[in-house]
Formats: structure tokens, C-alpha cells, sequence
């Protein structure tokens, strides 16, 4: 969430420098693009190990409660 917000002002900055400077070049925009995708892709690399510990953490989980409660009638 706080990288959202980070990301907004930044992209509001970036937006008033345009304005005051003129178009960035195609080059400068690919680039900002470029930068942009390799973080999303960090961010997204990171988000899915968690969810692939926690499935994994569930899935234990799962099976030594069923393993309880057969013990424990």
C-alpha cells in the first residue's frame, strides 16, 4: 500500500516536471516503463513465494489437524 502511494506522488512529479519542461522523449518514457516493469516484476516475484510458503504452510497444517482429530475421536 505504502508503495502505491509512493508510486502516485512520484508519478504526480514526474507529471509536473512534464509540464514544465515539455514531452519527454520516447527514449525517457520506454526507459521509465522499462524501470517501472522491473520493480512490478520484484514486487510480484516476492508476493508469490509468500503465497507459495503459505500454501504450503496451510497444507501442513491441514494435515495434522485431519491427523488430530483421527487420533482424537
Amino acid at each position: 500500500m505504502r508503495r502505491t502511494i509512493i508510486t502516485i506522488w512520484l508519478r504526480r512529479i514526474r507529471s509536473a516536471f512534464v509540464k514544465m519542461f515539455g514531452n519527454p522523449s520516447a527514449r525517457v518514457i520506454a526507459e521509465q516503463e522499462l524501470a517501472d516493469a522491473r520493480r512490478y516484476l520484484l514486487l510480484n516475484q516476492s508476493a508469490a513465494e509468500y503465497h507459495t510458503q503459505m500454501n504450503v504452510f496451510y497444507q501442513n497444517t491441514i494435515l495434522r489437524l485431519e491427523k488430530y482429530l483421527k487420533e482424537h475421536p
